[in-house]
């Protein structure tokens, strides 16, 4: 007859029961580390978003006719690094030129607690017939 020993199954059990803990440890951490839209950075911008022209409110756009693609609102930052307003503008770049649009008019800045957020309007330059 055989002489079976329990200890190997306890061992699993408890070795199991260990990596559950440490997984349940570090859950939280990564949910800490990931919260908020994060930065970019403008030198991480392909060379058809960095082309995208940003302009203040009272500043007008290099063409007189233009299409309207409405308006696009972006946020940058952390719980655990602030967003910053060269972020924001990198994002609203993106965000324009994936609708086609040349240009931004920035009609809003705010920054509330680490988060950055900026609105526009994305506008594409059109040539005039003729």
């Amino acid at each position: 007859m055989r002489n079976v020993s329990k200890l190997p199954v306890r061992d699993q059990v408890i070795g199991s029961m260990s990596t559950i803990a440490r997984v349940l440890w570090v859950l939280p951490l990564l949910a800490v580390v990931g919260c908020g839209p994060g930065n970019l950075r403008p030198t991480d911008l392909t060379p058809k978003e960095q082309q995208v022209q940003l302009f203040e409110k009272d500043e007008a756009p290099d063409c007189t006719l233009y299409e309207d693609y409405g308006s696009i609102s972006v946020e940058s930052g952390t719980s655990l690094s602030p967003g910053t307003f060269d972020s924001s503008k990198a994002k609203l770049r993106r965000a324009a030129a994936e609708l086609g649009a040349t240009s931004v008019r920035i009609t809003a800045h705010t920054t509330v607690g680490k988060i950055d957020r900026a609105t526009g309007v994305a506008i594409k330059c059109l040539k005039r017939p003729g």
